[in-house]
């Protein structure tokens, strides 16, 4: 009788680890199912990473470009204002030797060595004066 219970205990022992195998094999085949998906998962969260790469690049690159051409205007403009200077400055250029070669011949050059002194030097000192 005792070994009868004996036997008894040691098949409901028997019977209660089948059912903690069973259950762990069912825990083994969901994780295994959760592992075959971790690559699909990492595959979907690198797309989406890629999409949110991809908005933020050309919210950037819109940016640079309306960036870039309120500067390419501006450099247009500047552009201008630079070429129609340089033509006041040729203009003047040319005026003032004109003048200058117009006295030179009037005068001589002896004659225009003393003006240029004398003129030049009271031009320079009224340039210098009206600047303090």
């Amino acid at each position: 009788e005792e070994e009868e219970r004996s036997l008894d205990k040691i098949s409901i022992q028997i019977e209660n680890n089948k059912e903690k195998i069973d259950l762990l094999n069912k825990n083994l085949v969901e994780i295994n199912r959760n592992i075959e998906n971790i690559p699909i998962k990492i595959e979907e969260i690198n797309l989406d990473l890629l999409i949110e790469t991809i908005k933020v690049s050309y919210k950037s690159l819109n940016k640079a470009l309306d960036k870039l051409e309120k500067t390419n205007g501006e450099v247009a403009r500047i552009r201008s204002i630079l070429d129609s200077l340089r033509k006041e400055k040729e203009n003047h250029e040319a005026n003032i030797e004109l003048y200058y070669s117009f006295l030179h011949r009037m005068l001589g050059h002896r004659e225009m060595e003393k003006l240029d002194i004398k003129l030049l030097q009271e031009h320079n000192e009224e340039k210098t004066g009206k600047n303090e």
